[in-house]
């Protein structure tokens, strides 16, 4: 009998296992999602792209999105944070298309037995070769920004208890990006929780692996819900989001001046809300006013800002919430000397 030696270090490599291949998702129902998981708070997909329900970690699931996804930035200034008119962006959308991959957010986990209160889902940062933004179809016909990468993060968005929504996820280039998440939520026991976890998504067909073609067993569930197709932005009203726009505040900013360091801000909101406002320029924050409550209708805010902005184009951020669901909007302004 011939015996061979192999090192110790060579014998350790070949009898460990390789790292596991990522579940690839492309087409079909999912949502990042928070639950409790054997006692501790989690965020984890939940997959139903194969007509079941499968919880996956997050780490071991990558985001497909197809070339099909592909449109263009319309030409109103409303989505100007998408990037240059006709410039390509690829987009999954917030109405289910069939052949792409339709993300959306899940708390329908927790019960209020386990969290006191909203879940906070925060973008703490995007690794890629171009920006991304996620953003909702709002009830005047705007993009409503859930969060938005190319103008600072990180970006933080309240969910209460029993949600299940979607939005427009929209990406600037094609390539492989790696989004950093964090939720957190009070838990009934008065201790706050939280977990940050990193999302691989590919974008286009250079960068995109094969689909992982075969199914996986899992805990049973519903269908994988439908929609008529919607291709391209919209720009118009779109399907409210389940569980979500019906309760948060609409908000839409009409206009913006600045005399001084004091702002006027014309907006348009649905129902009364507490109103906050920042100003932003490359990612930092340059000034900032008082919240206060505004009662629903047209109106014009006039703001003391703690200090003024220095010349140039800042981004005023408006931020209106009822109840601990918010909804965030942006407007451009000019700062003079």
């Amino acid at each position: 009998m011939r015996v061979v030696l192999i090192p110790i270090a060579l014998a350790g490599a070949l009898l460990a296992p390789g790292p596991a291949r990522a579940q690839v998702l492309s087409d079909g129902h999912v949502d990042y999602a928070a639950r409790i998981v054997d006692g501790q708070f989690r965020s984890q997909i939940k997959d139903g792209t194969r007509g079941t329900t499968v919880w996956r970690d997050v780490p071991a699931v990558t985001f497909a999105v197809l070339d099909a996804a592909r449109t263009t930035v319309p030409s109103s200034p409303s989505f100007a944070f998408l990037g240059t008119p006709g410039s390509a962006v690829w987009m999954l959308p917030q109405t289910q298309r069939a052949g792409l991959l339709w993300p959306g957010w899940n708390t329908e986990e927790l019960s209020n037995a386990q969290v006191d209160g909203a879940v906070s889902w925060r973008l703490d940062s995007v690794d890629g070769p171009g920006s991304v933004s996620v953003f909702q179809s709002g009830t005047f016909g705007n993009p409503e920004i859930v969060f938005r990468s190319n103008d600072g993060l990180p970006d933080t968005y309240s969910i209460p208890l029993g949600t299940h929504a979607h939005a427009n996820w929209a990406f600037s280039r094609e390539g492989a990006y790696r989004l950093t998440f964090t939720m957190s939520a009070r838990l009934s026991g008065g201790q706050t929780a939280s977990d940050t976890q990193t999302l691989a998504v590919t974008v286009g067909t250079a960068t995109n692996p094969t689909p992982t073609p075969t199914p996986d067993p899992g805990a049973p569930g519903g269908p994988s819900p439908t929609a008529t197709p919607t291709p391209g932005i919209p720009g118009a009203p779109d399907t409210p989001a389940t569980g979500d726009t019906t309760s948060a505040p609409a908000l839409r900013p009409l206009s913006a001046r600045l005399s001084g360091r004091t702002l006027r801000l014309r907006v348009r909101l649905d129902r009364r809300a507490k109103v906050a406002v920042t100003l932003r320029r490359s990612g930092r924050t340059t000034a900032h006013a008082k919240t206060r409550t505004v009662s629903p209708g047209t109106r014009t805010l006039k703001l003391r800002l703690n200090k003024r902005p220095k010349a140039g184009r800042h981004i005023v951020r408006i931020t209106a919430t009822t109840e601990g669901r918010s909804r965030t909007r942006t407007i451009a302004l000019r700062v003079r000397n």
